[in-house]
């Protein structure tokens, strides 16, 4: 398996970076990023986004 959400949360690269939801997909190997800035993010979050 390649690089996990847990392997990026644990490696402190971006110390004020927070987990927002559960930790029921942690696992999961990350192929792919979209960084984006927004104040109270979670207002745009929604499930199902695959891309």
């Amino acid at each position: 398996m390649g690089y996990t959400v847990k392997d990026l949360l644990e490696s402190n690269k971006f110390p004020e970076m927070q987990l927002i939801s559960d930790d029921s997909g942690i696992d999961r190997e990350i192929k792919g990023v979209r960084i984006i800035e927004v104040a109270d993010m979670e207002k745009f979050l929604g499930g199902g986004n695959c891309s």
